[in-house]
């Protein structure tokens, strides 16, 4: 689960909470949503997508593995970054890097 207040835009900083001492970081592919959907079919599920963007989905390791379970672990304040959007609209050949510091 990531909450609005776990989203963060490019370039913002991600604040470690202090009940934790180890925050992972994982590269994903994102997928900007054009419009509302619910219930779509596998068919039809591409015409409800806009494009697709860089994502990190920031855990609280620690706190998953004590908590047995992932909400808390990854619905801290800016545990959500992502983009800039960039337009890519078939991810089937994207590759995804992710970098800590540079």
């Amino acid at each position: 689960m990531k909450p609005p207040s776990a989203v963060l835009a490019p370039g913002g900083e991600i604040v470690i909470p202090p009940s934790s001492s180890h925050v992972d970081f994982e590269g994903e592919l994102g997928v900007v949503m054009g419009k509302r959907c619910k219930s779509v079919s596998a068919e039809d599920a591409e015409k409800y997508i806009l494009g697709y963007t860089c994502f990190n989905d920031v855990t609280a390791r620690d706190l998953q593995q004590r908590d047995g379970q992932w909400t808390r672990a990854k619905s801290f304040d800016t545990f959500a970054p992502f983009g800039p959007w960039t337009g890519l609209i078939d991810p089937s050949n994207a590759e995804i890097q992710t970098r800590v510091n540079g």
